[in-house]
């Protein structure tokens, strides 16, 4: 009977041990950096995260997006998990993870079918996570995006009115000075927003002191940025005295937007040098005085050029003082990422645009289209550890057939292969290998920095080896050094030999018009057996003597 008792307490509490252990679960939640987007190729990034977890160390997920509306830019897993994305989204770990966490980011960018009024989702489906011992599922999860229309800017009066007194309005003009007899002890402030989506503040009646009063009406755009209009009532004294109006017509400080200005008050003009792509630019002003007030006359979109912008300072008294800044768009070609370039391409009004070489060399096919369809040059340049342009490739896409992708990956001053050492006649030069290209587009040059070798004035050669002939075929010769670049055109890339050395049309088995190593080495050998005949006759010679 013991021994049955003991059995039946064991089986009780391993019974109870089991019903304590809890089934794993967790939750999955979806969200993102904007929930409405307004452009085309505008960028959100989803993050996919896990919450309440009593335990998982992986997870496994539909992956579900619109690929004709979004395109994916990047992915990154968080947490420490390992991410694998694709039509499914699979995380793994090596710890076993509990409580809030997130598992991924992946940013996305807008593409021309997600059209005004559509909305797509983001996010994951038939979720099983994993604790290592059993397999969890889990509901899945997602957020919704929305292109809208963009928020308006317009934070401009159309009309700004007092009861009292005279103000002319003009919707640039932010400052007023209003005058009225003693008598007037309040005044009435109306205005109406030049966008029906502005909101405006600072109207309504208002008392007023004698002498100044200065009153400030707000209109806030709809998408929140705000312009101040500010009205200064002056109430006469009972003499009819307005006060000791300021002279003071100085700014106090003037900002330029992209532009490093050193402001000196008595300083009246300004210059100031932006990109082919910078098309308008944001001016700001501070008066010296706050009862003087300034007029912007800035432009609504920066032409190629000079752009001379006026800011008019009048002070209380009236007196007028003009400071001028003159901002200068560039026509020269605009450098941008590769990332923007075929949006360059079609917003620049300068004939080229130029990006750094990308790590890979490759310009890909679409961007190839991009520069096809503008007509304009497309300025890829390499640079050294240092810094330094050492090569530029310009492709003209007036002169592209059928876009294809092309690598423009160079290398200088390679360990040069033996075969060509020798078909060079271990000549002084510069050894370029190219990525291979068999055709690039038409009219291509590439200009390379020769410093290395040869200074401004040289004149070199070009030639390029045939691998499967063994020799080295001329290209162009004559080809000038300036500034310590020469430009070569080429039609196919694979590897050349900058040098000023007349190499003939040299292969493997020809013989060189010089004096090649080879040709040392036979001469020597002559040259030593003439040394030995010599020797020979003068020993017989001397033996005759002898006898």
């Amino acid at each position: 009977m013991k021994k049955i008792l003991n059995t039946l307490a064991v089986i009780l509490l391993l019974l109870v041990n089991f019903t304590m252990i809890k089934a794993a679960s967790f939750l999955t939640a979806t969200s993102s950096s904007k929930t409405s987007v307004t452009t085309i190729g505008e960028q959100f990034t989803v993050t996919f995260a896990v919450r309440n977890s009593t335990g998982i160390s992986a997870l496994t997920a539909n992956f579900n997006y619109d690929s004709s509306k979004l395109e994916i830019v990047s992915s990154a897993a968080e947490s420490g998990f390992a991410l694998t994305l694709g039509t499914k989204l699979v995380v793994d770990h090596t710890e076993v993870k509990s409580g809030n966490f997130n598992i991924a980011k992946v940013t996305f960018k807008t593409k021309s079918a997600f059209v005004l009024g559509d909305s797509t989702q983001v996010g994951i489906s038939n979720v099983v996570g994993s604790d290592g011992f059993e397999d969890i599922s889990a509901a899945g999860s997602s957020v919704t995006i929305k292109m809208e229309a963009p928020k308006s800017t317009n934070n401009y009066l159309s009309s700004l009115g007092i009861s009292q007194g005279t103000l002319n309005f003009n919707k640039t003009t932010t400052s007023y000075t209003v005058i009225v007899d003693n008598n007037i002890t309040s005044v009435t402030l109306s205005a109406t927003a030049e966008d029906s989506k502005a909101t405006i503040s600072g109207t309504g009646t208002k008392s007023l002191k004698v002498y100044s009063n200065t009153f400030n009406i707000v209109v806030t755009a709809e998408n929140g940025s705000k312009k101040t209009y500010s009205v200064n009532v002056v109430r006469r004294d009972a003499d009819g005295n307005a006060g000791a109006l300021s002279t003071n017509n100085n700014l106090a400080s003037l900002r330029v937007e992209g532009c490093e200005l050193t402001f000196v008050e008595s300083q009246l003009e300004y210059r100031c040098e932006v990109d082919n792509l910078t098309t308008n630019i944001e001016i700001t002003a501070q008066p010296a005085n706050n009862k003087a007030t300034y007029v912007i006359a800035n432009v609504e979109e920066l032409k190629v050029g000079d752009n001379p912008i006026t800011i008019t300072v009048t002070s209380e008294s009236g007196a007028e003082k003009v400071y001028i800044v003159v901002v200068n768009r560039s026509n020269n070609a605009p450098t941008v990422p590769i990332e923007t370039v075929k949006e360059a391409l079609s917003t620049t009004t300068a004939n080229e645009v130029a990006i750094k070489n990308p790590a890979d060399g490759i310009i890909s096919e679409d961007i190839m289209a991009a520069l096809k369809a503008s007509g304009k040059k497309l300025l890829i340049q390499g640079f050294d550890e240092k810094g330094t342009l050492i090569y530029e490739w310009s492709i003209d896409g007036s002169k592209i057939g059928t876009p294809a992708s092309i690598n423009t990956m160079l290398i200088y001053n390679l360990d040069i292969d033996p075969t060509i050492e020798q078909l060079t006649n271990y000549a002084k030069g510069i050894f370029l290998d190219f990525e291979k290209n068999e055709v690039i587009p038409e009219g291509t040059i590439v200009k390379l920095k020769v410093t290395s070798v040869y200074q401004d004035g040289d004149k070199v050669r070009l030639y390029y080896y045939n691998v499967t002939d063994k020799k080295m075929e001329l290209i162009s010769e004559d080809l000038e050094v300036i500034d310590g670049h020469i430009s070569i055109s080429l039609s196919h890339t694979s590897e050349y030999f900058i040098t000023q050395s007349d190499l003939g049309n040299k292969g493997s088995n020809s013989q060189n018009t010089g004096f090649g190593l080879n040709m040392w080495i036979i001469l020597a050998g002559i040259e030593l057996l003439v040394i030995i005949a010599l020797g020979v006759l003068l020993t017989r010679k001397s033996r005759k003597v002898s006898q």
